[in-house]
């Protein structure tokens, strides 16, 4: 028997029997899991359609486009507010910032301390709060995160 040199085919005796079966499971398997990937992104636009909606525009940033792999929804304050996560944690919102420290902050960047004024930075990291933004969440527990960060900015300009 004389095999074929140089153009890769492979008589039939001499191939596996599951090669065509596996082909297909990975094949089945990738489209799935594009097919997920798309749910979760209509999902996750969801999530985010409905903070755009409900929340007050000056905390929402415009042009927001969700990613399959993102796990926050970040807003950004008028101003300060250091007990805001506690105020939320007390309606039943679990929230985080963004970094709690800047990474020009660490003691290794230390040398470039001082270059620049890094005020605005800092402000802007003060500001910017995530809320819950999961592709699980309802409709409902989006208007529970909203309701409650209106009304802990509301009791803020209150006490203002």
């Amino acid at each position: 028997m004389v095999l074929p040199i140089g153009n890769g085919a492979t008589p039939s005796h001499l191939r596996p029997r599951w090669a065509g079966t596996r082909n297909r499971r990975r094949d089945s398997r990738a489209y799935h899991q594009w097919a997920q990937r798309d749910l979760l992104r209509a999902c996750l636009q969801c999530v985010a359609d409905t903070y755009q909606r409900a929340l007050p525009l000056a905390v929402v940033m415009p042009g927001r486009t969700p990613q399959a792999t993102q796990s926050r929804y970040a807003v950004h304050l008028p101003n300060p507010m250091p007990d805001l996560r506690e105020r939320l944690a007390r309606h039943g919102v679990a929230s985080t910032v963004m970094f709690d420290r800047p990474w020009f902050d660490y003691p290794t960047l230390a040398v470039h301390q001082g270059e620049e004024d890094w005020g605005e930075v800092r402000d802007l990291l003060v500001r910017t709060l995530s809320l819950p933004f999961h592709p699980s969440l309802s409709t409902a527990d989006c208007m529970t995160v909203a309701d409650a960060l209106k009304n802990c900015l509301l009791a803020e300009d209150l006490e203002r």
